[in-house]
């Protein structure tokens, strides 16, 4: 049987290909090109949980610029610091606003010097008094913590001024959460410097 020849053949013996004929192209139906609305043209942000091995995190705000994780408390004890933290940070600064908010409006707080404040308006009162007397926080730094649900038990390095006076010694603090914010505190202070026993005392 004779193959059928697919082709011209070009001189040596090639093949030449036979062309097809074109198949015509399909046109799509067009559609009116309608304006873009006048503002902002940015991607809409998408929000929502990303999964990871680390601790738990809320993706937030992604846009062009990816997703920014924000980390969530595991547990009350983030809270307890935070509050207690901005409650010395306030002192430092001499901020009574910043004080106040920390706490509720029921509030106990025993100096370690032995009074009782309770209440916001005895707490605004102290505070009053003791920056007109001249009084000033040169410093105050957490050395350790420890929470336990609401509790926390904090030690720390504390300095000041009164009037004209440098005072400095290590306390610790006992707080308690309540809506929130710092229902109690107590504060209690070493009496003396701290030293390393050796077999007499100082």
């Amino acid at each position: 049987m004779a193959r059928p020849d697919r082709g011209r053949r070009r001189p040596g013996g090639v093949r030449r290909a036979q062309r097809l004929p074109r198949r015509p192209r399909r046109r799509l139906p067009e559609h009116p090109v309608l304006p873009l609305p006048r503002g902002n043209h940015r991607r809409p942000r998408s929000r929502g949980l990303r999964r990871h091995h680390g601790p738990r995190q809320l993706a937030t705000g992604a846009g062009d610029r990816g997703l920014a994780a924000i980390d969530l408390p595991r547990n009350q004890e983030l809270t307890t610091v935070d509050q207690l933290e901005a409650y010395i940070d306030g002192w430092r600064r001499h901020d009574k606003a910043a004080v106040l908010e920390t706490l509720t409006d029921d509030c106990v707080v025993i100096e370690c010097y032995g009074p009782v404040y309770r209440g916001k308006p005895r707490v605004e009162q102290w505070m009053d008094a003791w920056f007109g007397a001249g009084g000033t926080v040169d410093a105050w730094e957490i050395t350790s913590r420890a929470a336990a649900g609401d509790v926390l038990v904090a030690e720390w390095h504390f300095e000041c001024t009164w009037k004209g006076e440098l005072g400095a010694f290590d306390g610790a603090t006992v707080a308690r959460l309540g809506q929130g914010r710092i229902a109690y505190l107590r504060e209690y202070a070493t009496t003396a410097p701290l030293y390393d026993w050796t077999g007499v005392w100082t």
